[in-house]
């Protein structure tokens, strides 16, 4: 047999020659990119996201589900329709930490009025809004659009007429994928494979029923989505990947809900998997793809047939249609490409003063002309977003100290609560206790810091579970923190602690997993010889020598400057925080401080370092209030913080760094030794006299406020003060030096990192026959989906994961409209007319409120028929449920469904009402009835009769 030859190389070869390409910008810039990331890595928007920061971008992603207060919805617009107006003021520490060249929005319907217009070109930022969803949502937008400095749409339909309407800012930038995707390696699945799929809902889309209704008579067919009439699983993330890379052939529609004809994201995904596109026919697909020879284009379900029963009995013009298609995809439709021609377009824009008045084009100008590389991406790790003033200035004193070396480091910081990191101090964050997202940073960083703070101690290593905490996902202690150096290691950055206080450290896990980290750092540097101490022989099996230097909040930058703030001429300033239940000693220190001040005619400031030291400052009930002066909160703007600090007569105070500010201002401190990083500071400034232990009695206290209060500080602590401050600068400068100097992290693949589904163990409860592992339904493989029950566009986002506890599952919504719905549909596998009976334990925790009532229920369905609904406020035990039935089909579909019953207020019910699934079964069911079903809580309300009715699966 004649060996067959291609005109192409394969495609495994076009990927491997892909792998190796680089992709680079030739200006780069810092961007913010406003977008929901809701459909996960696969979706259009991570997609977008990653080509921008593959061509050398710094790019800030802003997610609105995140920060839903930069959103103006008061238009009433929704389901991806505009305007939905951008409120920029409302998170004004992203734009002034960043420090965005250009700000680029692809969330859907989202425009920009006049004074968020204004507030871009104040701000020097050059504005791009892409438009996604064109031509169905162009009516929505096109009053708004010429507000951005640039506009895309994705249609050529749509183009002519935003330029026939005068919009002349709007360019064209078609769908694609990146080239991330493309390379993504997929677990094959052999239950996935088929001669053609179809990815996507099928709800009221007759035109998609009768195709893959053809096809399913005459080739192995599957189809993924809801409102099917064949059987399917909606499918998303690495499952998506799965299905995609199992299809011969993909059918895709291009028409629209509102009836358009367009060119959908789908066909570069299927090309991009190594599949061959099944299409209809029309001109802009023309001018993207060769019909016949890159694409199969169809007239007809009967047409198509013939045509993929044709390919498959000739496999060589399949292999050639998917090497060929796939050259094309690789050399002209990625995002890559569709970036670099955009700001290309744009360049050329600017020269043209029929597009833009001439001093619109000396501002773009000026913007475009900054010079950016590649950046460096460094994650800090810390105790950061939980509105710790101390713990913010470590995080913005070591930010300034990277910056200083790398003006374009792009710094992520691996927060508690990453929501308050990004709006207050303005740093892209991620939750550092969430090991998948955590995992994608680490992945492309360069160099991550673990640091500052007392982070290594032996508070929480019992939470943790030991060492063992490390490889079990634990949330706190040095546990916990070992796992990012872990997988940053792993993908080849570098690890240095920086600023880290130590002790107490004498539990033997909490030493194991310090000795851990230290191994996996390039530098250790510790901020006090106490921190040293209590490190004992830890060190000596690591490669490097933890060296001492000061705090990093010595290295910051004070700038203080007097405000309007009404303070007495001389005052006390007190602060104290909660510790350890220890309010016998908080109070006596309290008490005493007040009596001191009074005998010497000094009011009492109060000053809270963290929001819980008010309460600590004023009592449980505030019995202490009328006592202070004044309050000054931890959110007081820095510079006005910093000038009570200043003007204090005298600092009395618990936390570390209301200390050490004090100190570096020039203000005499008395501290308190709840943690050995306040004596050690005191003590390396020569003031060991002036820090007591919590349990002082109130005569020793009393003579040492009076001893500071009528004394200075000696000339020694300040020059040792001076030095610190330099020393400080100095290391970190040089830490910083070490990072900037590192290999950068530009694999193409690292930003598309896997997401594996949690598989939860069976758990057997006893030895009755009540749970028998074998019957168990396999929670892992339930889809979870969302959508609303009316509006087919709106996106419901949807929460869910897996554990030992079972499948949860919520919307990621504050407040819900009718019909908005999130599902899990558990796959049943069933032999046709026998009897089976499911049963599902599910637990919801929503309060059983009378006055809540009506606002959100949930309800079981077997496929699309709903057996019972049930109100999340009527019944908050466990409901055990029970399903009857005698399928006729080979597999059924048991979906648990959450949705509002009408507009909710902002209550955040979608965090409120998840619900968990905690296991499944499936038995035998020998009953003459067709269809029964029952419920342990007594307010599930049925739709269909136990008995005597029919339900026809």
């Amino acid at each position: 047999m004649e060996k067959e030859t291609f005109n192409y190389p394969s495609v495994e070869a076009q990927r491997e020659w892909l792998s190796s390409e680089t992709f680079t910008a030739p200006k780069k810039y810092r961007i913010v990119f406003v977008g929901r990331f809701f459909q996960g890595s696969t979706g259009i928007v991570s997609s977008l996201h990653r080509a921008l920061e593959g061509l050398g971008h710094t790019v800030f992603p802003l997610d609105p589900s995140r920060h839903p207060e930069v959103l103006d919805r008061s238009s009433g617009a929704q389901g991806g329709y505009g305007p939905i107006f951008f409120r920029p003021e409302n998170i004004r520490a992203i734009f002034d930490s960043f420090a965005p060249d250009i700000i680029v929005f692809c969330a859907g319907g989202v425009v920009l009025d006049e004074d968020a217009k204004k507030f871009f070109k104040d701000e020097k930022i050059l504005t791009v809004g892409l438009t996604l969803s064109d031509p169905d949502v162009q009516d929505s937008v096109i009053d708004w659009v010429s507000n951005f400095d640039f506009h895309t749409t994705n249609a050529e339909l749509s183009l002519n007429r935003y330029l026939e309407e005068g919009h002349s800012n709007t360019l064209l930038m078609p769908f694609g994928i990146d080239r991330e995707y493309i390379l993504r390696r997929v677990v094959s699945d052999p239950d996935l494979a088929a001669d053609a799929i179809c990815i996507g809902h099928a709800q009221n889309r007759p035109d998609r029923h009768e195709v893959m209704t053809e096809l399913a008579k005459h080739l192995d067919v599957k189809v993924y989505g809801n409102g099917w009439p064949l059987p399917s699983e909606t499918v998303a993330g690495e499952r998506l990947l799965q299905a995609a890379h199992g299809g011969t052939f993909h059918v895709n529609f291009p028409a629209t809900r509102a009836g358009f004809t367009n060119v959908k994201c789908g066909v570069f995904e299927t090309i991009g998997v190594g599949a061959v596109l099944c299409t209809s026919e029309f001109d802009e697909m023309s001018r993207l793809f060769d019909y016949g020879t890159e694409i199969i284009g169809y007239s007809s379900a009967e047409d198509l047939t013939q045509k993929l029963k044709f390919l498959k009995q000739n496999p060589h013009k399949i292999e050639e249609m998917r090497r060929q298609s796939f050259y094309r995809l690789t050399h002209e439709h990625l995002y890559e490409h569709r970036w670099l021609k955009l700001f290309e377009n744009i360049e050329h824009a600017l020269l043209d003063e029929r597009i833009k008045p001439g001093d619109e084009i000396r501002r773009l100008s000026e913007i475009l002309s900054n010079e950016r590389g590649r950046p460096r991406t460094v994650i800090v790790s810390g105790f950061y977003g939980a509105r710790n003033r101390g713990d913010d200035l470590l995080l913005k004193s070591i930010a300034e100290g990277l910056l200083n070396e790398d003006p374009n480091a792009n710094i992520l910081v691996a927060a508690a609560n990453p929501k308050i990191v990004e709006a207050e101090a303005g740093f892209q964050a991620f939750n550092r206790a969430n090991p998948h997202e955590s995992e994608k940073f680490a992945a492309s960083a360069t160099g991550m810091i673990l640091g500052g703070g007392g982070l290594w101690h032996d508070y929480t290593i019992a939470r943790a579970g030991g060492v063992s905490g490390i490889v079990t996902g634990a949330k706190v202690s040095p546990a916990h923190l070992v796992q990012l150096p872990l997988m940053v290691k792993s993908y080849g950055g570098q690890f240095h602690v920086y600023g880290m206080g130590v002790g107490p450290l004498e539990d033997e896990a909490a030493r194991a997993a310090v000795r851990l980290t230290g191994s996996l750092a390039s530098s250790v540097i510790l901020r006090d010889e106490i921190s040293k101490n209590w490190l004992g022989d830890i060190p000596e099996s690591w490669d490097v020598e933890p060296v001492i230097e000061p705090d990093a909040v010595y290295g910051l930058d004070l700038n203080v400057s007097q405000t309007h703030r009404s303070l007495p001429n001389e005052y006390v300033l007190l602060n104290l925080r909660p510790w350890g239940g220890d309010t016998a000693s908080q109070d006596r220190i309290r008490k005493t401080v007040l009596g001191f001040a009074k005998s010497n005619n000094l009011p009492v400031v109060g000053l809270a370092m963290q929001p819980v030291d008010v309460r600590a400052l004023v009592g449980a009930n505030d019995e202490y209030a009328s006592d202070f002066h004044s309050i000054v909160g931890a959110e007081t703007p820095l510079e006005e913080f910093l000038d009570v600090i200043s003007r204090a007569s005298m600092v009395v105070a618990m936390r570390l760094h209301a200390n050490l500010l004090g100190h570096r201002l020039g203000v005499k401190c008395v501290g308190f030794a709840y943690d050995p990083k306040v004596q050690a500071h005191f003590e390396e400034l020569e003031r060991a006299d002036f820090v007591l232990p919590m349990e002082t009695e109130s005569e020793l206290l009393n003579s040492t406020l009076s001893q500071a209060l009528n004394s200075s500080l000696s000339q020694e602590t300040c020059d040792l003060v001076k030095e610190n401050e330099q020393r400080a600068k100095l290391a970190l400068a040089g830490l910083a030096q070490q990072i900037v100097g590192a290999k950068l992290q530009v694999s193409p693949i690292k930003g598309m990192v896997h997401e594996p589904i949690a598989e939860p163990k069976a758990k057997p409860e006893s030895n009755n026959g009540i749970w028998d592992a074998s019957e168990s339904v396999h929670l892992g493989k339930a889809v979870a989906v969302g959508g609303n029950l009316f509006d087919q566009s709106r996106q419901v986002p949807v929460v869910s994961g897996a554990n030992y506890k079972g499948r949860r599952l919520k919307m990621d919504l504050r407040a819900p409209i009718a019909g908005d719905y999130v599902e899990l549909q558990l796959p049943i596998e069933t032999n046709p007319g026998e009897g089976i009976r499911t049963e599902l334990w599910i637990k919801q925790r929503y309060a059983e409120k009378e006055k809540v009532r009506g606002y959100m229920e949930y309800s079981v369905l077997i496929d699309d028929t709903e057996v019972f609904s049930h109100e999340v406020a009527e019944w908050n035990p466990r409901n055990t449920v029970w399903l009857a039935f005698k399928p006729t089909q080979q597999v059924h579909k048991v979906c648990i469904r959450l949705k509002a019953c009408r507009d909710t207020k902002n209550w955040n019910w979608g965090t409120a009402t998840e619900l968990t699934l905690e296991r499944a079964r499936v038995l035998k069911w020998e009953n003459s009835d067709d269809f029964a079903w029952g419920a342990s809580s007594p307010y599930a309300r049925g739709k269909i009769l136990n008995s005597g009715s029919y339900l026809e699966l």
